[in-house]
């Protein structure tokens, strides 16, 4: 497990098909820039798209530089992604990435699903191993 003070980083299966990145608690600017790099380091350990699943469920408040950082993530643009599962039951996740998709084509080409609950993305990534 790699963990920042807020945002932790895992396998989310013994196989390592799929990567968990699970905000906790209020996290800042410089602990998810940390935890991005470590998401970037896994991915590019394996040769093969993975799905990422991002977890909000307890995420706390956000940092002040949000939109910064979104942008900042996007820009990487070559990593291994499939496919990605946002895990929240805020609207806000879902608003900010239908915005962000508005004025950024790469973020619009994207595979992303939303879901509330941990089980509801174990079943996409499952539907997604089938369909490998």
């Amino acid at each position: 497990m790699i963990a920042s003070r807020f945002i932790e980083i895992n396998w989310g299966d013994k196989d390592e098909t799929y990567l968990l990145w699970r905000f906790c608690g209020d996290w800042t600017g410089e602990t998810y820039f940390n935890s991005m790099l470590q998401l970037w380091r896994l991915m590019d350990t394996k040769n093969h798209p993975l799905n990422l699943h991002i977890d909000m469920l307890e995420s706390g408040k956000n940092p002040s530089n949000l939109a910064t950082l979104i942008q900042a993530a996007i820009r990487k643009g070559d990593c291994n992604i499939n496919r990605i599962i946002v895990i929240s039951d805020d609207a806000f996740w879902k608003g900010t990435y239908e915005i962000t998709c508005r004025f950024n084509k790469a973020v619009a080409a994207l595979d992303v699903t939303f879901v509330e609950s941990v089980e509801e993305a174990k079943h996409y990534q499952n539907q997604s191993e089938q369909l490998s």
